[in-house]
């Protein structure tokens, strides 16, 4: 059986999504912040970035090699 945890590829990318929320969310939030952006703006940008994860299959997640952390990829 192979090792799942060896790889982030091994991982379907809708349940990368689905384990990373909060890291996308915590990721989102600061950019928020380095903008200034009000509490309703950032309730719609986490909303379209939640949004363009989800489009074209999760392709984001799909091109994620794991050559670094998924945090650092996100940002």
């Amino acid at each position: 059986m192979p090792d799942r945890s060896a790889s982030p590829a091994a991982e379907s990318p809708r349940a990368l999504f689905e384990d990373s929320l909060d890291q996308i969310d915590r990721i989102t939030r600061a950019v928020a912040r380095r903008f200034c952006l009000r509490p309703d703006e950032t309730e719609d940008l986490e909303s379209s970035v939640h949004l363009r994860f989800i489009e074209d299959d999760y392709a984001v997640l799909r091109k994620f090699s794991g050559r670094s952390s998924l945090p650092t990829y996100l940002t």
